[in-house]
C-alpha cells in the first residue's frame, strides 16, 4: 500500500467531543497517532486513543476544530523509526502454551525463540487493563489464534501471542493468550512509578534471552 492510499481515512462521530478515524492498516494508525500527539495544535486534543484499525480523537475545544486540524494531515515520507524508544526485554521462553505451539507451527523451542527475539516489535496499542500493551511485529511464521479455553488467571510478568501481536500480562489476570514465556524485567505496570507504565505507544521492542 502506498503512502497516498494511506492518506485517506473514514470518520465516524463518536458521541458530542469526538471522532472515531478508520484506517487501513497498522502503519497508517501508528503514523496518524504520532501525528496528533505531537502536533503544533495539541492543545485542542483531549486524547487520542489508537487501536487496531482506528484512532480515537477526543476534542477540548469542539468537533469542527478538530476536523479543521485533521485536514491539515499528511503521512510522512518515511517512518522515522530510529526517534522511537527501544525496550531491551529479557524472556525466559519456558511458558505452559509454548510445546502446543511449537507442535501446530512444526518447529521446536528453540527455534521459536530465535524467530521470536530476532523480530523487531513495537507498541501499537493499549487495552484489556491498564499496562496491556498490544505489541505487532510477531513473524508471520509464528502466528497462531488464541485459546479455546481462556484461563482465569495469567501471572503478571506472562509473555503470550496470539492473532499476530505479542503481549506481556502487566498484572494477575484472566486471558486466553498462548503462554510461550516470562520476562524477568522490572514490572511494565507500577501504580508506584509516574508515569506507571514503562512502554509507550511506538516503543520498539527487542524480545532477549536472560543474561
Amino acid at each position: 500500500m502506498t503512502r497516498q492510499d494511506r492518506r485517506q481515512f473514514g470518520v465516524r462521530p463518536a458521541g458530542a467531543h469526538a471522532v472515531l478515524l478508520d484506517l487501513p492498516n497498522q502503519e497508517s494508525v501508528h503514523d496518524l497517532a504520532q501525528w496528533l500527539l505531537h502536533a503544533p495544535e495539541r492543545d485542542l486534543i483531549e486524547d487520542v486513543v489508537p487501536g487496531a484499525r482506528t484512532v480515537l480523537v477526543v476534542a477540548r475545544r469542539g468537533v469542527n476544530a478538530l476536523m479543521a486540524m485533521l485536514s491539515t494531515y499528511s503521512p510522512p515520507a518515511q517512518v522515522a523509526s530510529d526517534a522511537s524508544r527501544v525496550a531491551h526485554i529479557p524472556v525466559v521462553y519456558d511458558g505452559p502454551d509454548l510445546d502446543d505451539v511449537c507442535s501446530t507451527l512444526n518447529i521446536d523451542r528453540a527455534q521459536f525463540a530465535a524467530a521470536h527475539s530476532g523480530a523487531v516489535h513495537m507498541v501499537a496499542f493499549f487495552g484489556f487493563t491498564p499496562g496491556f500493551a498490544y505489541i505487532t511485529g510477531l513473524p508471520r511464521a509464528l502466528h497462531v489464534p488464541r485459546r479455546a479455553n481462556p484461563r482465569t488467571r495469567i501471572p503478571a510478568g506472562s509473555v503470550a501471542i496470539a492473532n499476530g501481536y505479542t503481549v506481556i500480562y502487566p498484572g494477575d489476570t484472566p486471558g486466553g493468550w498462548n503462554l510461550v514465556g516470562h520476562t524477568v524485567a522490572e514490572p511494565l505496570w507500577d501504580t508506584s512509578r509516574e508515569p506507571p507504565n514503562r512502554l509507550s505507544l511506538g516503543d520498539r521492542i527487542l524480545f532477549r534471552g536472560p543474561e
